[in-house]
């Protein structure tokens, strides 16, 4: 769990560097088949079958997923690397989809408070080992950035990271995973708001996609 939570920690920021931001947040489309193909079984609904409709929901999600990164790779404006950043995007839903597959298992046992110290503390020891033996200082920063890094860690870490973790043991990993995919519509409207990154209309399409691809599975997951 430590090197999963670890890894998608490195994956998941570098990959918008090198692409836009729409399709590293898309690649969610990947964490639920990613998921299913592992363990059907721990990533069923909360009574040990998977409705119609979640199945049909991970198909609409994922087909939006690869709508707009198809429209992405013939964009002009796709970034310093494209390449590079689908597969850190790709590597960072691989660890995801094993970070909640361990996480569910291990919060059939543990309390919420355990769980995140776990997990959290563990992925904060192996950041910090990389950052030294890359040579990356921690100190030194602006007061913005640290800032920013500390609305990072109270706001997406602390509160959204931990709603998940609070989630894996009341409904199935799967539908966490799917619910996610609200994530790329609201990074396409801020790069849009604040770097003018405007989207086409297949990717347009491809985000209704990925909102119906959500309803169906939260439709399926209260049946």
């Amino acid at each position: 769990m430590a090197r999963a939570s670890f890894w998608r920690c490195i994956s998941r920021p570098a990959s918008p560097r090198s692409n836009t931001p729409r399709w590293p947040a898309a690649r969610r489309g990947s964490p639920p088949t990613c998921c299913r193909s592992a363990s059907p079984r721990s990533c069923s609904s909360a009574r040990g079958r998977e409705p119609p409709d979640a199945r049909r929901g991970i198909a609409i999600s994922l087909s939006g997923s690869l709508l707009i990164f198809w429209r992405d790779s013939r964009g002009s404006a796709s970034g310093s690397n494209p390449l590079l950043g689908n597969l850190l995007a790709i590597v960072g839903s691989w660890c995801f989809s094993a970070y909640l597959l361990i996480g569910r298992r291990l919060r059939a046992n543990l309390p919420l408070p355990a769980y995140v110290w776990l997990a959290y503390g563990s992925a904060a020891i192996f950041l910090v080992v990389a950052c030294q033996a890359n040579g990356t200082p921690l100190t030194g920063y602006t007061d913005a950035a640290y800032l920013i890094a500390l609305g990072m860690a109270l706001g997406p870490q602390l509160l959204g990271h931990t709603s998940s973790n609070w989630s894996l043991k009341q409904v199935s990993p799967t539908f966490i995973a799917v619910v996610t995919h609200g994530e790329p519509v609201g990074s396409a409207l801020l790069a849009w708001i604040f770097f003018g990154e405007s989207f086409a209309l297949l990717q347009a399409v491809g985000f209704v996609l990925l909102l119906v691809g959500v309803y169906l599975v939260a439709r399926g997951e209260g049946q």
